[in-house]
């Protein structure tokens, strides 16, 4: 569903050491500079998982270089948060909101799946992770970026669905049948971003900037092959028309080392958006 509200979303995509964090940053105080007094309200950065969201924790804490190949690890924080008072809270306001016919028999798998996990297994982690992604989209879409977006205001996110489909299909599971899950589960507040900007880099580039960001940690993603994956997965979805169709997109190499640099590409591939958003005198 293209976004139909007054302000306006655009997202950071790409893999691990792309440079999205870095980039999210500069281009929230270039969109301030260029908006002047016009509209949008307010530029606000944001970013997926969140650090706050019920699902997000979750996630961070599954994939985390810690927790994801330790199973005993897996078990006690899937016990511990569905015991917590916030997930009983959180999938009563999911099963109750606009379109939840639909959403309601994911909720179950989630359930199901975590049981699963609780009593020994470990091939449900997958699907389980790409569920807790999405139950934290929603929970984001929900309480914050609707609100944001209704009042007028820029919203630009580090990664967005595209970065869910993409690491789903990287996982096993095609990248088609999770956008159906996503459209399933966010119903009426699902919408797609109003540009796209992918970082692209080679694999071996940014799982170096990411060892060194993470003294050498490795977490679920960060493997050659997984990244690899990952990334003919983003090129995959950008390059189907039916996704070039609803959602613009522009890719920016992020390979140079100087993240100025890399801003100035970027900055000069968005400017006809931009000539369109946010200069409300051209």
């Amino acid at each position: 569903m293209k976004n139909s509200y007054k302000g306006k979303f655009i997202v950071l995509e790409g893999g691990e050491g792309s440079g999205k964090t870095t980039q999210l940053p500069l281009l929230t105080q270039a969109l301030l500079e260029q908006k002047g007094d016009g509209p949008p309200r307010r530029i606000i950065p944001t970013k997926e998982p969140t650090e706050n969201g019920v699902f997000g924790k979750l996630a961070r804490s599954l994939y985390s270089a810690e927790n994801a190949l330790n199973a005993d690890r897996i078990r006690a924080i899937v016990d511990e948060f569905f015991q917590s008072a916030d997930y009983r809270w959180i999938t009563e306001q999911m099963w109750n909101a606009l379109g939840s016919i639909h959403r309601r028999p994911h909720i179950s798998a989630f359930d199901r799946l975590a049981r699963e996990i609780l009593n020994g297994r470990t091939e449900p982690l997958a699907r389980f992770l790409v569920l807790t992604f999405i139950f934290d989209r929603f929970q984001h879409r929900v309480e914050q970026e609707i609100a944001w977006l209704e009042a007028g205001d820029c919203v630009v996110s580090d990664r967005d669905f595209l970065s869910g489909l993409a690491h789903a299909d990287s996982e096993g599971f095609p990248w088609r049948e999770v956008l159906k899950i996503h459209e399933e589960i966010l119903g009426p507040f699902f919408i797609v971003p109003d540009l796209v900007i992918f970082l692209d880099v080679p694999v071996e580039v940014g799982l170096a900037r990411t060892a060194y960001k993470q003294n050498d940690r490795q977490e679920r993603f960060d493997t050659t092959d997984q990244q690899i994956r990952i990334k003919n997965a983003y090129h995959e979805i950008l390059q189907d028309p039916e996704i070039q169709n609803v959602i613009p997109s522009v890719i920016v190499d992020g390979t140079p080392r100087d993240p100025l640099e890399i801003h100035h590409s970027l900055w000069q591939e968005i400017q006809p958006f931009l000539a369109k958003w946010l200069n409300p005198k051209m």
